[in-house]
């Protein structure tokens, strides 16, 4: 194994940064010793800006980023960097405008600049896809610290380049990196100049056809920097994937239209209330049984693929040992008796994806925070969802809400399997109360505790 240590980050004044990447200005009043300032790091979320950063303003789905650059500037931002359209909605600012166009596709190389190539010392694992990306990220990440490689993981919700790159940013004694980059985070750059050792694909699936379509175009290019590919095949999207990268590994659970192509395929489950046992299935019959701390299928597919990409990356045979039971996940178990899970999905597809997903050992309850969210998603097909995956559901919210217009949504017949309450907290236990001994309480729309979601009142 190569043991690589990351660099520090280097020392680069503003004027060099502008040779280096033909930027435009200043294009504003400032100081005349502009070209010497040294940003000290760089930041393209201006909650997340510190003194001496360089805030980039780059247009984003709904507001360009050039909106919260004064916000920036009072939180110490040495300087901006935006495009033409952004500079266009900027006030006075007394630091240094510096403009380029395709200001969204420079984000990642200049931090990656500032922090002095961070990627190019570490052995990178990069995990990507619309969802599961977290889960597989950190079961990968687990399984490599676990055989003794000094690894650091980067994932967020919200993966800006400055927050991958510093990340990455040198850690003593590290030489490996695994970085969740779902393919939303790619769209904002997040993946430019990449080199990734092994670039592992999570589901690509349950969004619209054009972003989808979007979205799969980045994480080709990701394919394509990569030594090595591993690929989840769980939908037409990722087997077109597959069809242009031959040299992928390629991963599927046995009820995949797609697992007759799988080199490893998940031929066998066994699953309780809290957890699953599968069997990996590979070259030459190559049989490998694993065990993972949470139920369902989506955990087992996102298992399946750490564990291959994790072999790959140690160039071993698919590792034997069972992902440990307390890997962060999307699905969190938070109680037992009975089995209480929380998940984030709150749409109509992730709902039937999630709910269908698990081992039917009793009755499914689904507690569903019936906030102003449902309105974007339809009320119509997440009731829908609801009524066809859940035994028993649980409306949580205040009356006159969304709580009552997403009741009013079920048909008399279904009716009778919705109960509401005014809180979370109180969702939560009238579902514990009714559950039955074997009945599972799912509560979406909410954030898990370990994976580093933002839990929602009640649910610890």
């Amino acid at each position: 194994m190569d043991h690589r240590v990351a660099a520090a980050p280097r020392a680069i004044t503003l004027g060099q940064l502008k040779g280096t990447f033909i930027l435009e200005g200043p294009v504003n009043e400032c100081a005349p010793d502009w070209a010497g300032l040294v940003p000290t790091g760089v930041a393209s979320d201006s909650r997340e800006v510190a003194p001496g950063d360089l805030f980039i303003a780059a247009p984003g789905d709904r507001l360009h980023g050039a909106a919260f650059a004064p916000s920036a500037v009072r939180a110490g931002a040495c300087a901006v960097l935006t495009d033409h359209s952004g500079r266009a909605v900027l006030g006075d600012l007394r630091v240094p405008v510096l403009v380029t166009e395709g200001v969204r596709r420079l984000a990642g190389p200049i931090a990656a600049a500032l922090w002095g190539q961070p990627a190019e010392h570490l052995r990178l694992t990069a995990v990507t896809g619309t969802h599961g990306v977290a889960t597989t990220a950190n079961m990968v990440h687990r399984l490599l610290t676990s055989r003794g490689v000094a690894a650091v993981e980067v994932t967020s919700g919200h993966l800006t380049p400055p927050v991958l790159h510093r990340g990455l940013a040198a850690r003593p004694g590290v030489t490996d990196a695994v970085a969740g980059l779902d393919a939303r985070a790619l769209h904002r750059g997040a993946g430019i100049g990449l080199r990734p050792d092994v670039v592992a694909v999570a589901a690509l699936h349950d969004t619209r056809a054009q972003e989808l379509a979007v979205l799969a175009a980045e994480v080709r290019s990701l394919l394509a920097s990569a030594r090595r590919r591993v690929i989840l095949l769980d939908s037409d999207t990722s087997a077109h994937l597959a069809d242009e990268f031959p040299d992928a590994v390629l991963v599927a659970l046995a009820t995949s239209p797609h697992a007759h192509r799988a080199w490893w395929r998940v031929t066998a489950v066994g699953a309780d209330r809290a957890a699953s046992t599968f069997t990996l299935t590979g070259p030459g019959s190559e049989r490998i049984t694993t065990t993972v701390g949470r139920p369902g299928s989506l955990v087992l597919a996102d298992a399946a693929l750490a564990v291959v990409a994790a072999a790959s990356l140690l160039e071993v045979r698919p590792l034997t040992a069972g992902v440990p039971v307390d890997v962060p996940c999307r699905m969190e178990v938070l109680a037992r008796f009975p089995t209480v899970l929380a998940d984030r999905a709150t749409t109509a597809e992730e709902l039937r994806r999630v709910l269908a997903s698990l081992p039917r050992l009793g009755r499914i309850w689904c507690v569903y925070p019936a906030d102003a969210r449902v309105e974007r998603t339809g009320r119509l097909q997440v009731a829908q969802a609801l009524s066809d995956c859940a035994d028993r559901i649980v409306l949580a919210g205040s009356p006159g809400r969304g709580r009552d217009a997403l009741r009013a949504c079920f048909t008399p017949s279904e009716a009778g399997r919705v109960e509401c309450a005014d809180t979370l907290a109180d969702a939560i236990g009238l579902a514990r109360e009714g559950a039955r001994p074997g009945d599972t309480v799912v509560v979406a729309g909410c954030g898990t505790i370990l994976g580093g979601h933002e839990p929602r009142e009640g649910l610890t």
